[in-house]
């Protein structure tokens, strides 16, 4: 395994929100609002501050829109000025930008019920809108990607009572809704580069299924001794992916047959988060035992031939 540091930079603040553009230009925000925009070096762009102490945020695919959700409602800003251009007074829970004129938005309706609306970039006019009834009772809705265009992954999270995971797609001026059975704690999905199949960590397991409606390919109980499965995962390629741990390692999976090859070294404090980002790049945080920094390192992986 070959890990190709590209950057790496120490954060002022905490990293709880990250979002990547096309490009490799990276947002990241606190809970406390304050934000460092990054070049696809990890220069320092810009240091920003949010007056609304966001819960999730979402960067445009190329880079120069923000969108932030808050108690409030969604504040849009230019990435150039980081001055507000547009709001949407909604209770929001998350939004994603899923084309380069198609951004998605969830929100409360009632305790037991969401809304799930695809919005025209440009105007920030809704094109359509669905209501899910929530399966646990005020649940959190995250929009996550999905490799099929003109579609989201929800995830409706309970907490303690469960996880439940939709496909959602837009079909002209309705959206479409279908809620994956066989799964009722998991986290959000990793899809294959593809799109065919994807993994999700339910607690303690790492499974694989076929998209989108299964089967079940293939499950792995255990990493290495001392090491239990953790949150984040990402395909590598078709056949490999990267599976964290609980205690802040990493290791490469063979994807057929659901076997760890080999733990992979990154340089740097305790991992606590990873994605895949556009350019077949990695972005990872870091935190140090004092707690007192995160740090941020983009990388990029190949597995060594045999």
């Amino acid at each position: 395994m070959h890990i190709s540091t590209q950057s790496r930079t120490t954060l002022e603040h905490p990293a709880s929100s990250l979002s990547a553009a096309e490009d490799g230009r990276i947002i990241v925000l606190s809970r406390q609002g304050e934000g460092t925009f990054l070049s696809p070096g990890l220069t320092t762009v810009s240091r920003f501050s949010i007056p609304n102490l966001p819960s999730e945020a979402a960067l445009s695919l190329d880079g120069l829109e923000l969108a932030v959700t808050a108690a409030d409602g969604i504040s849009f800003y230019s990435t150039s000025t980081f001055e507000r251009t547009a709001y949407l007074n909604e209770a929001f829970q998350s939004c994603l930008y899923g084309s380069p004129d198609l951004f998605w938005t969830c929100s409360r309706f009632t305790p037991q019920t969401a809304v799930l609306e695809a919005w025209n970039r440009g105007s920030k006019t809704r094109i359509a809108r669905l209501k899910i009834g929530d399966p646990f009772g005020d649940s959190h809705f995250l929009v996550w990607p999905h490799p099929v265009a003109k579609s989201v992954v929800v995830w409706a999270a309970g907490g303690q009572d469960g996880q439940f995971l939709f496909w959602a797609s837009l079909d002209g001026d309705t959206i479409r809704l279908v809620r994956f059975e066989d799964l009722d704690f998991c986290t959000p999905p990793a899809f294959s580069p593809g799109g065919s199949e994807f993994l999700v960590t339910r607690e303690g397991q790492l499974l694989r299924y076929a998209f989108p409606d299964g089967p079940r390919l293939g499950e792995m109980n255990e990493l290495v001794e001392d090491q239990q499965i953790g949150d984040y995962v990402s395909y590598l390629d078709d056949r490999h992916a990267l599976v964290g741990s609980m205690e802040g390692r990493l290791f490469l999976l063979d994807v057929d047959d659901m076997d760890i090859l080999d733990e992979v070294a990154l340089d740097g404090p305790d991992l606590t988060f990873f994605r895949r980002i556009p350019g077949n790049r990695f972005l990872s945080v870091h935190r140090d035992r004092s707690a007192t920094h995160d740090h941020l390192m983009v990388w990029t992986a190949a597995v060594s031939a045999r």
